[in-house]
C-alpha cells in the first residue's frame, strides 16, 4: 500500500534545542495514527512541521506522492492536508 504521507528525516531546532532528529514517519491512505507522548517530547512540533506551520531544517515531507516542503500551511491545504 502506498503512503499518502512520507515524512523522512525531519528535524527541527530552536537554537542549540534539538526538538526532532531525523523523524520518518509513512501514513497510508485511510489509516489512523495516534501520535503519544509527554509534554515537551515534540508531538505538536512534527505536526507542526508537516503542516508548514514551522519550517523543518531537514528531512523531506511528501503528501499524496508530492514534495510539500516550502509549501506554505494554506497551499497545503489546497492540496488535501487537513
Amino acid at each position: 500500500m502506498t503512503a499518502i504521507l512520507d515524512v523522512r528525516g525531519l528535524s527541527k531546532r530552536f537554537g542549540g534545542f534539538v526538538a526532532l532528529d531525523g523523524i520518518d514517519l509513512a501514513v497510508a491512505a485511510g489509516e489512523r495514527v495516534g501520535l503519544i507522548g509527554p509534554n515537551g517530547s515534540g508531538k505538536s512540533t512534527l505536526v507542526n512541521c508537516i503542516c508548514g506551520t514551522l519550517t523543518n531544517e531537514t528531512g523531506t515531507v511528501h503528501f499524496d506522492g508530492h514534495v510539500v516542503d516550502g509549501l506554505l500551511t494554506h497551499e497545503r491545504t489546497r492540496r488535501g492536508m487537513a
